[in-house]
């Protein structure tokens, strides 16, 4: 089960599907279109209103998800499609970016996507992919758009209030499901502190992760993807220094009933011995904790710090393992993000205590028990951007520490 439809991104795939019929007439998720501008490229008034008219058609499919396909002819009395290819100028990518950033309230993410005729590559396909935004509903010049079965529509007042509250609601669920992840720590103590990420799917389904989660044998796959990850940020280092990955040396699996999850951990007896799990909820949310996210040293007293750089990175890591399991899935919709510290209250930088050999600076303690911090992102910004993301979740940690510079430093900085 996927939480929307997909189109084919390869010419002679999407060209079969729709010679097949596969499309009898357009939807909610789906709008074919002959043409994006004008052939005359002098035509500048005909540029701007289609400009117009695609920013409403990005606004109005971001509420759950779409596509727009141009390069297609529709016989509208037959209710009938057929292949058109379209010419591909330089830019197109930059244009529809450009359209969706700026002409949109709020700013919306969306991947175009140019599928080339291999017979002429200056031809073919142009498929927009709208994910289901976070931020829906938007607005182009002050109306709020959404989808019928016949295309773009106006908001009700009713309706947009609706969607606003909704977004409400899943902030809601991320909260309780942050509160979960903190319960579902297998070592909770009242004086160490530990780090907790939680990524919970705002349109996911009952049995979105069971493949994962249900019994030893689907774990397995967890163990797969974990171990693949690691081996690709391994080869993308290139032998550079970085913490440990947060998913690396995974040896043991369980299956919890303080939530309906599915964990794998760095050794069996990890609890114990400041380890790291990962667990994937049934339901679709994944779940991360590490004992190890704070030190200590003596220089007449004991001093405790936070391992921060650790953290950075281990959001990052957590980050593409959500990808890798929107991709396993199909999942194109939301996800909402928070991040937490326990028992966090007098804990000073790793990062800038000249004792311990690093980068100098401020001592400054942390005042509060506890960090909380969440964002929201799309599938494709999870995958395309996942170090945006981590910053947008640790910039008020690490400015509090007295780090945020690390956000500045490859591969944050982008």
């Amino acid at each position: 089960m996927v939480s929307m439809r997909s189109v084919p991104l390869t010419y002679s795939e999407l060209a079969s599907s729709i010679d097949a019929g596969a499309y009898p007439s357009e939807r909610t998720w789906i709008d074919f279109k002959r043409r994006l501008y004008p052939e005359n490229p002098a035509d500048r008034e005909g540029r701007a209103k289609v400009s117009l008219e695609l920013a409403k058609d990005l606004a109005s499919m971001a509420v759950f998800g779409g596509y727009l396909v141009y390069g297609v002819a529709e016989d509208k009395t037959n209710h009938l499609f057929t292949v058109d290819p379209m010419s591909l100028p330089v830019g197109i990518h930059e244009t529809i970016d450009t359209i969706a950033r700026d002409r949109i309230t709020p700013s919306l993410f969306v991947t175009p996507h140019l599928v080339s005729d291999p017979a002429d590559s200056t031809r073919g396909f142009l498929v927009v992919e709208i994910p289901p935004s976070p931020e829906a509903p938007h607005m182009v010049e002050s109306v709020y758009w959404g989808r019928s079965e016949t295309g773009k529509v106006r908001l009700t007042d009713a309706e947009v209030e609706r969607l606003i509250l909704a977004r409400g609601r899943r902030v809601e669920c991320l909260h309780e499901a942050m509160l979960a992840t903190v319960g579902a720590d297998p070592a909770p103590s009242a004086q160490d502190c530990h780090f907790y990420f939680t990524a919970v799917p705002t349109t996911g389904w009952p049995d979105m992760f069971v493949d994962y989660a249900r019994d030893r044998q689907s774990r397995r796959r967890l163990f797969q993807i974990s171990n693949r990850l690691v081996n690709e940020i391994a080869r993308e280092s290139n032998g550079q220094e970085r913490p440990a990955i947060a998913y690396d040396n995974m040896i043991s699996d369980w299956r919890s009933q303080k939530v309906a999850a599915g964990w794998i951990a760095t050794r069996t007896s990890w609890a114990t011995s400041g380890g790291r799990a990962v667990g994937v909820d049934d339901n679709g949310t994944i779940r991360y904790v590490d004992l190890g996210a704070s030190g200590n040293f003596s220089v007449g007293i004991t001093i405790t710090f936070v391992r921060e750089l650790d953290t950075l990175f281990g959001t990052w890591d957590m980050l593409r393992f959500v990808a890798a399991l929107s991709d396993e899935t199909g999942y194109r919709g939301t996800w909402l993000f928070g991040v937490s510290f326990e028992n966090i209250r007098g804990h000073t930088s790793q990062v800038n205590n000249p004792a311990l050999g690093f980068i100098g600076g401020t001592d400054t303690a942390w005042e509060t028990a506890a960090y909380s911090q969440t964002t929201r992102a799309t599938a494709l910004e999870v995958r395309e951007k996942p170090t945006l993301i981590a910053g947008r979740l640790l910039r008020q940690l690490l400015r509090g520490l007295g780090t945020e510079a690390l956000l500045e430093q490859p591969p944050f900085k982008l």
